[in-house]
């Protein structure tokens, strides 16, 4: 989640740590597996998901057609584990 001050309402609960408080916020709804969020000038949100779309979020709003699904689809992300 990433904090987005036009999205914070004073009614969104307020977690604590050690560290840090933190609020989270809700960006947008109807993803599947949000992997990767790359913030554009304009204030847009690109979300890599990982059967492969890359949707684009305007003014809280996710697009109806993903980046992607306007010219086919980008290779779906693996996940795997990784042990260390």
């Amino acid at each position: 989640m990433f904090a987005v001050p036009a999205l914070v309402s004073a009614q969104t609960r307020v977690y604590e740590s050690e560290l840090h408080d933190f609020r989270l916020v809700t960006i947008a709804e109807g993803l599947e597996h949000p992997w990767s969020i790359a913030f554009l000038p304009g204030g847009e949100l690109l979300v890599t998901e990982r059967p492969g779309r890359l949707p684009i979020i305007k003014g809280g709003e996710l697009a109806v057609e993903p980046v992607f699904g306007r010219f086919g689809k980008a290779p779906a992300a693996t996940r795997r584990l990784t042990v260390g």
